[in-house]
């Protein structure tokens, strides 16, 4: 009994005492400001990972629209230039690259290919 009684007799001190309160706070918003670092890093690898797709596919467009006709070892090439634009990423196995071609034939009706 004697320790509740001298417990409850020091409560008015612990409510005075101000010496603990920055640590408690801190321990308090630690947790919120490392999601906040971890989501920081994230977005940012989100906006690299974006650019490096976008670099690899105007690349490639720009490349494909500089020749009239496009052999399959040029084909080849271009696609390992796009996988070099787009390191770190892993283009081969994460990725696909869809190269596509309108023209016309002697009538003028367009064709995909």
């Amino acid at each position: 009994m004697s320790l509740i009684r001298s417990i409850i007799k020091r409560l008015p001190l612990f409510a005075v005492d101000r010496s603990g309160a920055s640590a408690v706070e801190f321990a308090l918003i630690l947790p919120m400001l490392d999601f906040a670092f971890m989501v920081t890093i994230d977005v940012g690898q989100l906006i690299l990972a974006n650019m490096k797709v976008y670099n690899a596919a105007s690349s490639m467009a720009d490349l494909v629209a500089r020749d009239e006709t496009i052999s399959a070892a040029t084909l080849t090439d271009l696609f390992g230039a796009a996988t070099q634009v787009a390191k770190p990423l892993d283009l081969g196995a994460n990725g696909k690259v869809i190269i596509t071609s309108v023209s016309a034939n002697t009538d003028n009706d367009p064709r995909i290919f």
